[in-house]
């Protein structure tokens, strides 16, 4: 009698596990059109990259040649441009000083 007591709450509990597991993974996400239009808003990129946004990009920056003797002898992002430049700072060159 005992061992049918414990059976049973064993086999209580696997099924009452297996339910809840099931129910874990069966879940959908239910998101309204306004929170779809953010997700989708802010994944788009604002550069025209399309959709890609490269870390090398810094915004606000502009590219600025330096000159030496009247010859350019470099380049680098310097900050102070208008809010929406963007300048990507592969494209430094030489030194500065």
């Amino acid at each position: 009698m005992k061992k049918r007591v414990i059976f049973a709450a064993a086999l209580t509990l696997t099924v009452c596990a297996g339910w809840s597991f099931s129910k874990l993974f069966t879940t959908e996400s239910k998101l309204s059109e306004l929170q779809i239009e953010n997700v989708e808003a802010l994944a788009q990129s604002e550069g025209g990259s399309g959709g890609y946004i490269d870390p090398n990009d810094r915004y606000g920056y502009e590219f600025v040649y330096c000159y030496k003797n009247n010859q350019i002898v470099g380049g680098h992002c310097e900050e102070g441009g208008h809010p929406e430049s963007i300048c990507n700072v592969k494209k430094n060159f030489g030194k500065c000083n």
